[in-house]
């Protein structure tokens, strides 16, 4: 009945990196997010890997949608001019 700590070894360039990248992204979206700026916000999500395959024209057009799609939940934080 306890939690023994097992060390860990240190992950490999290629995935800490990634774990750096996601997690330096979650921080500047909670930065965006608490400043309200929907432009940070769109440009965390920009970098987000899923995205790494659209155009800049493609992830600005599906973080639109996406926005106006959930406007009546955003309006509320983000006033009715979301």
């Amino acid at each position: 009945d306890r939690v023994t700590p097992q060390p860990a070894k240190p992950l490999p360039a290629g995935a800490a990196d990634l774990v750096r990248l996601n997690a330096q992204n979650i921080e500047d979206l909670y930065g965006a997010i608490r400043a309200r700026d929907m432009e940070a916000i769109l440009q965390v999500f920009l970098r987000q890997p899923l995205c790494s395959r659209l155009t800049e024209a493609q992830g600005r057009a599906l973080f639109g949608e996406m926005v106006r799609a959930t406007a009546d939940q955003l309006a509320p934080w983000y006033g009715p001019s979301i």
